[in-house]
């Protein structure tokens, strides 16, 4: 398939989160698949009501005195009983996929905006560590001068030569990631070839969005939910489908008609009605009554077992959501500032001390150490409250339930305050 022009001129610019999804509605190929599913139900919707076409029969005997001809129409009419039945469970197979396919667009959505993330968390830790691999050059250079003076000992030089190392590593790390984080976005864009060299406009913000109204998140994720709405769709169909194998057991199969003959001796035509049905001799049809109620059974079951599933996640997502928001908070008001501090604290105290500055590339590392668990923790932040958005947006998202459950509280700089 080739790229629409939309799109196209969508990617000429720096890309923007609303940019992104309706890239991702436009052109990711799982859309068209599951619209396409939408056109099946709907076509089977409409086959479900129709009768069945009738059925024509010729048969011919030969004899010495001639040929025996006989020749019928017969029409299914069991089916006139049953057409509305079998519409209903079409309409509700129909509104079962019409639910599961909102809530694949919701997914979707939500996993091109947690994918936008990452790529600008990525970028953002980029930057914090060509900042300290810029810090960790400048300290070097000065260890170096001062080892060429014969002030600072083998031991300390190979010490920031080492941390340069760590620097340069760091980054080259953080390019790949940026590289990665950026794969799993081409994917949910549909985009290959010449198009995947976007650029994102912005970058992550230093402070949190909005807080997300986190009142009543149980009763809100199930009235949303459209896999609720899809498995009591299904419920309905196992129910109609139910109903109606209990008629179709006393009325499997009805055929009424006309049937023609000609003699062979006389040549004349004979006319009359014809009535065809099974006799339950074999197969009453009492296997696939249970199987029918047992379905349904399963269908209530299911359901019954998705609504705790879906409370217990909002629940889960919502206390994740907070404790996060915490630590990013805690992060910005009491970790950023005083890093800088370190900084400043250590230059007034040792200007008149030339192996002072080495202790103000101490206090930058503790800078920059700090600026990375904020970002990675406002990441965090920013990809929990998403979580939290898409249930309430009506879509259960399994993998993200669990993912980061087992998050360490703090990180980094926060780990070593006290971070809560």
């Amino acid at each position: 398939g080739t790229i629409a022009p939309e799109v196209l001129e969508l990617l000429e610019q720096d890309l923007t989160e609303d940019a992104a999804v309706k890239i991702a509605v436009l052109n990711n190929r799982s859309v068209r698949a599951a619209l396409a599913r939408l056109s099946v139900s709907s076509a089977e919707l409409v086959q479900a009501g129709l009768l069945r076409n009738p059925v024509f029969s010729a048969n011919a005997k030969f004899f010495d005195a001639g040929t025996e001809l006989e020749i019928g129409v017969l029409q299914p009419f069991i089916d006139l009983f049953f057409v509305s039945a079998r519409k209903r469970v079409a309409e509700s197979e129909l509104e079962a996929t019409r639910a599961e396919i909102a809530g694949e667009i919701v997914r979707l959505v939500y996993d091109v905006r947690r994918a936008f993330v990452r790529v600008h968390a990525g970028e953002r830790v980029l930057d914090v560590d060509r900042e300290a691999l810029r810090a960790a050059q400048a300290s070097c250079d000065l260890t170096r001068e001062l080892h060429r003076a014969g002030n600072v000992t083998d031991a300390r030089l190979t010490t920031d030569e080492l941390a340069l190392g760590r620097a340069k590593l760091a980054v080259t790390r953080a390019e790949s990631d940026v590289v990665e984080a950026r794969e799993p976005l081409n994917v949910l864009l549909g985009l290959w070839g010449d198009s995947v060299g976007w650029t994102v406009a912005g970058t992550i913000g230093d402070e949190m969005p909005a807080p997300l109204d986190l009142e009543h998140v149980e009763a809100r994720a199930i009235a949303a939910s459209f896999d609720l709405s899809a498995g009591r769709a299904h419920a309905l169909v196992e129910a109609r489908r139910a109903g109606l194998a209990s008629w179709e057991r006393a009325f499997s199969t009805g055929e009424i008609g006309l049937v023609a003959k000609r003699e062979a001796v006389d040549g004349e035509w004979g006319l009359g009605p014809a009535l065809v049905f099974d006799l339950p001799v074999f197969d009453g049809g009492g296997a696939s009554g249970a199987a029918a109620t047992a379905r349904l059974r399963a269908a209530v079951a299911n359901h019954v077992a998705l609504a705790v599933e879906i409370r217990s996640a909002a629940r889960r997502l919502r206390e994740r959501s907070l404790a996060l928001q915490e630590q990013a908070a805690f992060l910005r008001s009491d970790v950023l500032p005083a890093a800088p501090r370190v900084v400043r604290e250590t230059r007034q105290n040792n200007q008149a001390m030339p192996l002072g500055v080495l202790g103000v590339f101490v206090g930058k590392e503790e800078e920059i150490s700090a600026q990375r668990a904020h970002v990675e923790t406002l990441r965090d932040a920013l990809l929990a409250g998403l979580d939290l958005e898409e249930l309430l947006a009506g879509h259960l998202n399994h993998e993200r339930i669990e993912a980061d459950a087992q998050r360490p509280v703090a990180r980094g700089a926060a780990a070593r305050t006290g971070g809560h």
